[in-house]
């Protein structure tokens, strides 16, 4: 396992690999910075440029030309090279705010909401930005919306529920969203998560500084169980060119808010390790759609 050269993020998550660059991008949501490098094929990490969004940010996504699509409080952007950004129309009500977010295999925007303050509601919201601009609603109750992945064959969306300790399921047969049902009960917190190639699920456990693998049965691979030298790990993704680098986003390093005095070195740091005969999807791209006004 590597740790790559970076300093210490308060709460790093959304590693996205971008085959066309080959840069990995990642955010830093408290601090409301969006990270991007590029990653060599043996793991290591080029020189990292920053971009600060001046709020929090939930997930940024590579949309060409330096730009990202990005969740934004209560916004959806366009994140420009210089900085800039062109917002939607508040998305949600105040006191949420965004979270996790990918691209699904039609190329759409699906991006979940947490609460920022005041504990759980049961009203979260999984969103789609559909390609003419207009947002589909998947779920709305929901208690803190996080890591969210679909099978190789794009047949079903996975995302997790982390208050709940669940992971949810969805049909999602040519991109139509079906009924909800409960895929796997975790005995900690899911947050981010991804989907290899063989349509395994691996699961990051916020709580318990591991990443846990899933069949697609929802049977546990314990053998596949991967102990982190990291107290929260947040997020999980294969990257590198031929998809088998996977890459690791951990946060809250500090001790009881002394900066300076991490719980171990993983934490708030990115992790890099291959596994063998393990290797991910490709990356959706987004297909560029306006933005709700």
């Amino acid at each position: 396992m590597r740790l790559l050269e970076t300093a210490p993020y308060v709460l790093a998550e959304g590693p996205v690999w971008d085959p066309s660059t080959r840069r990995l991008s990642w955010v830093d949501i408290d601090d409301g910075r969006v990270m991007s490098a590029i990653l060599d094929a043996d793991g290591s990490l080029g020189d990292v440029t920053t971009l600060q969004v001046g709020g929090q940010v939930g997930a940024a996504i590579p949309a060409g030309g330096g730009r990202f699509l990005v969740s934004l409080e209560a916004w959806i952007g366009i994140l420009h090279p210089d900085g800039s950004i062109d917002k939607s129309r508040a998305l949600i009500p105040t006191n949420r705010r965004f979270n996790d977010g990918k691209i699904d295999p039609q190329g759409r925007f699906v991006v979940g909401s947490i609460r920022r303050f005041g504990g759980v509601d049961g009203r979260q919201h999984l969103l789609r930005l559909e390609h003419d601009g207009s947002i589909t609603v998947l779920d709305d109750t929901l208690n803190m919306s996080n890591g969210l992945g679909w099978s190789p064959d794009g047949e079903w969306l996975y995302y997790a529920e982390s208050h709940d300790r669940l992971v949810y399921r969805r049909s999602y047969i040519g991109g139509v969203a079906g009924p909800r049902d409960t895929f796997l009960r975790l005995d900690g917190l899911p947050d981010g998560m991804t989907v290899d190639a063989d349509g395994r699920l691996w699961v990051t456990q916020l709580d318990l500084g591991r990443i846990d693998c899933f069949a697609p049965d929802g049977s546990r691979l314990e053998e596949r169980t991967i102990a982190l030298d990291a107290a929260h790990p947040t997020s999980v993704e294969f990257a590198g060119p031929d998809l088998d680098v996977l890459v690791i986003t951990t946060g809250f390093p500090w001790l009881d808010g002394d900066v300076g005095v991490t719980r171990s070195d993983g934490d708030g740091r990115l992790l890099t390790l291959r596994l063998p005969g393990v290797r991910g999807l490709a990356p959706t791209a987004w297909r560029e759609a306006p933005l709700p006004r």
